[in-house]
């Protein structure tokens, strides 16, 4: 049947549902609340085919299609407007990456902002190296006697909502007084699995020129759930899982295959993350998570010998699942140093206000610590603390 045979009506509706399967696409690509406005597409297109079309069945399948579409956007756009948080980063913050997935690119700085409601949180400016890291400390090469430490994570190292000088990195390099030269290779969203990726494709020898001594891995539980792919974001990221031997194999991104993505896709949806894709933290995560972890202390081990391999942890709260990632951590052999041991008085104290990213206040004692413990006082580990919990 030639498209001239359809009446103008049903011609309309084939370019409305054409024109609404392109929106679709942009949608889920470019805005940060896509689902709202596909449904509101899709019941638009749905209303007008019952106007359209002859079948009294049809009518009203579309009919009931429209009016589900109707509410599925009214709840979507209502749970996007509850949320009081707005962050506006600076275009081109998230490049991509042929290795982690994302990364900014280098040689740049970026602005970042959060609103809660119409309260600044944080104004701040990201300065990222030529390596794509953000700026830590600046090599002396005149100097053969300093020592590099790197630093691995996400957010928390990175240092979101933070200024260049007030990350963990930063200031350990700052509080050696050239003594150390550090990296940071975290970023906003990443996970152990990222750690991994870097050694696995040695990124560190595209960046530094010294040996590490030191390879310090922030971590918190939430990390269990991104090497599980868990998360609504980064579908690009490096994806690991343990085979039947218990070892981790890399198996490609998160995102891979139309399959793959299209479930993704599908996280981008506030009903959805709450409810189909709100999983919770299994056994199996956590020795996933442990693994990833194990795997990447024996490639350091391996390539650097002599340096040491050490994780601050965030422990609070103190529930049955931390317990089990420290229990299985200590199981192998990993350096573990509590958090809790650092910051000892209330949470409220040591993050940025409603927004729950370490202060400044937080990151300073967290490097007094780390020049004290770890880099004065080698292969100490926090396991007398792990033990407790045992």
């Amino acid at each position: 049947m030639s498209f001239r045979r359809f009446s103008t009506s049903r011609r309309l509706l084939l370019l409305i549902t054409a024109c609404a399967c392109g929106a679709h696409f942009l949608s889920l690509i470019y805005l940060p609340t896509p689902y709202f406005w596909i449904a509101v597409t899709w019941s638009l297109v749905a209303i007008y085919a019952a106007v359209v079309v002859p079948h009294s069945i049809t009518k009203t399948i579309c009919i009931n299609l429209g009016a589900l579409l109707v509410v599925f956007g009214f709840v979507e756009g209502y749970l996007s407007y509850r949320d009081p948080y707005t962050l506006v980063h600076q275009k081109g913050f998230f490049g991509p990456h042929e290795f982690l997935g994302s990364a900014p690119p280098p040689s740049e700085h970026f602005f970042a902002r959060r609103y809660f409601k119409s309260e600044l949180l944080y104004d701040v400016i990201y300065t990222i190296d030529p390596h794509g890291l953000r700026v830590s400390s600046y090599e002396d090469n005149s100097n053969p006697d300093t020592k590099a430490v790197f630093f691995f994570g996400c957010s928390f190292t990175f240092g979101v909502g933070l200024n260049d000088d007030e990350t963990v990195p930063y200031l350990v390099a700052d509080k050696s007084n050239g003594k150390y030269v550090t990296y940071n290779f975290a970023f906003g969203g990443y996970g152990p699995h990222h750690m991994l990726a870097a050694f696995e494709n040695r990124l560190e020898n595209k960046v530094a020129t010294r040996k590490p001594e030191y390879i310090i891995y922030q971590a918190l539980l939430d990390h269990v759930k991104r090497s599980a792919g868990k998360v609504p974001y980064f579908y690009s990221s490096p994806r690991y899982v343990l085979n039947q031997y218990g070892d981790v194999v890399f198996t490609g991104r998160f995102g891979d295959g139309i399959i793959r993505k299209a479930l993704w896709s599908l996280k981008k949806s506030h009903i959805l993350e709450h409810t189909l894709f709100n999983s919770s933290i299994t056994t199996d995560d956590i020795d996933l998570f442990v693994a990833i972890i194990d795997n990447a202390k024996h490639i350091v081990e391996s390539r650097y010998p002599g340096s040491e391999f050490h994780v601050l942890y965030w422990d609070r709260p103190l529930d049955s699942k931390n317990i089990d990632v420290l229990r299985k951590l200590h199981d192998k052999t990993i350096n573990v140093h509590l958090i809790s041991r650092i910051l000892k008085d209330e949470m409220c104290k040591y993050t940025i206000p409603r927004d729950g990213h370490p202060n400044a206040y937080a990151n300073k004692l967290i490097a007094e610590y780390v020049t004290k413990n770890i880099l004065d006082h080698p292969q100490k580990g926090d396991r007398a603390s792990q033990s407790k919990h045992d």
